[in-house]
């Protein structure tokens, strides 16, 4: 198991390295919602059939925080929101649920997504976040 201080990257797909939401199960509940969009810094419709990016979920964090990091490191075709339906609790405590802010940026690889993850989760002082990774189809823990 790796502990959250190191700050690693833990597939949660495998049986047995999480409790709670594994799986297929969890992969559903993380997705895009037109509706629940908070801002957007989109050249394209984002609303999608892209198969390259993701979504990351943060426990805790503002919407202008979050927007304010993405636009300083030049990011494009992100939204913000509030995409994960139901509730999550990592081994470590963390809870997931549908107040955690999501952001889903599109047009990146699976090592750039991983990458802007754990980047977002020092620079923004998170302890962990979900990562939902569109073209491996599995969710990660950071």
């Amino acid at each position: 198991m790796v502990s959250r201080e190191t700050s690693s990257i833990t597939e949660i797909n495998q049986k047995g390295v999480y409790s709670g939401f594994i799986g297929r199960r969890l992969f559903k509940i993380i997705r895009y919602d037109k509706a629940k969009e908070l801002l957007s810094a989109s050249q394209q419709n984002i609303g999608f059939k892209n198969t390259d990016g993701g979504i990351i979920v943060f426990p805790e964090l503002s919407s202008t925080e979050m927007a304010n990091w993405l636009k300083q490191k030049e990011m494009f075709n992100w939204t913000i929101g509030n995409y994960l339906d139901g509730k999550y609790k990592s081994n470590f405590g963390v809870r997931f649920d549908e107040t955690s802010l999501c952001v889903q940026i599109n047009n990146i690889t699976s090592t750039k997504l991983k990458d802007i993850a754990l980047k977002m989760c020092k620079d923004l002082r998170q302890g962990s976040v979900l990562v939902k990774d569109f073209s491996t189809n599995k969710i990660w823990g950071v």
